[in-house]
């Protein structure tokens, strides 16, 4: 039930109308935010979370980096949904929009995952060399069939 109280609109939904924010938490709109100003509502949603020291696409297993480096690499939101189908089309925007908009900040933190990946990859121990050998003679067996 909305109505108006001391010059400030009730919108029914516990939400101000006076150029207030608050956040809203129901199911389908989790972590939206919604402006109100001069009478018309604006909506703004958040599409990535920092989580564990990573960033995430909000309600997804899918990093950031996941997105954004197909996206530097040319692929399209389009494919960015084919390659990732757990996400929107709404999301892979929103995740992009997340990094144009704080560009420097995001390029950053990617320099560092990468050097993290990559230190990982120099560090992991080899193969050892029995396991190896069965892998390639399983290879060799595949190829030889098709």
């Amino acid at each position: 039930m909305s109505g108006v109280r001391g010059g400030v609109r009730d919108t029914g939904f516990g939400i101000r109308s006076a150029g207030m924010r608050k956040s809203v938490d129901s199911a389908g709109w989790r972590d939206a935010i919604i402006i109100f100003e001069e009478g018309r509502g604006y909506m703004a949603r958040e599409y990535v979370e920092n989580r564990d020291g990573g960033y995430y696409v909000i309600g997804s297993r899918v990093s950031l980096e996941s997105v954004i480096f197909l996206f530097l690499d040319g692929a399209s939101p389009e494919t960015i949904v084919d390659e990732f189908p757990t996400l929107s089309l709404e999301q892979v925007y929103g995740a992009i929009t997340f990094y144009l908009a704080d560009r420097a900040k995001i390029d950053a933190y990617l320099t560092e995952s990468e050097g993290l990946w990559e230190d990982a990859r120099q560090n992991q121990s080899p193969i050892p060399s029995a396991l190896r050998e069965r892998l390639e003679r399983a290879r060799r067996e595949l190829t030889s069939r098709a």
